[in-house]
């Protein structure tokens, strides 16, 4: 499977068929302006799941300033971040939250990394706030290492990649 996102206000989980075609599983309408990016996974978190079966959990941003999150095709928390977030990740570890807790990182223009935990009553509460960039953050990933995480920022700021 994999997710799109679309200046048409949607985002697109897309998955393959038994004969080999690509077709749109859930489509997600709900942002109220264009589409910047966004993160999905693959979850069987009890609080995260429908009718008992594995779900999609999935973040998007948009140019509205919200970070939406959904569980398959139905919004389930959307959160103003006052900012345009470039990049969206979503993380779960056994080892450092709850087994029904995801962390939800995003950054962008206000040059900071903004980490919130996505709990079992589907709220999102922000964790903490890291700052270390002079100017917006494009992009961002989550880096493991021997099982822990590590957070590697990439800054693109006029063509220059700065780290």
């Amino acid at each position: 499977s994999f997710l799109t996102c679309s200046s048409d206000r949607t985002a697109i989980i897309w998955q393959k068929d038994q004969s080999l075609n690509w077709y749109p599983l859930y489509k997600l309408v709900g942002h109220q302006d264009e589409l910047i990016t966004g993160h999905s996974i693959f979850v069987n978190l009890p609080s995260h799941q429908v009718n008992n079966q594995k779900s999609y959990l999935t973040c998007t941003s948009s140019n509205d300033e919200h970070i939406n999150v959904w569980i398959n095709q139905d919004l389930i928390e959307s959160y103003l971040t006052n900012q345009f977030v470039f990049d969206v990740k979503l993380y779960h570890s056994l080892s450092f939250v709850h087994i029904d807790e995801l962390l939800i990182f995003y950054a962008g223009s206000d040059s900071f990394i903004h980490i919130l935990i996505f709990g079992r009553d589907k709220k999102l509460t922000p964790v903490i706030k890291l700052h270390g960039h002079r100017d917006c953050i494009r992009s961002l990933d989550i880096i493991l290492k021997n099982g822990e995480f590590f957070v590697l920022i990439f800054l693109l700021f006029k063509l220059i990649l700065r780290v």
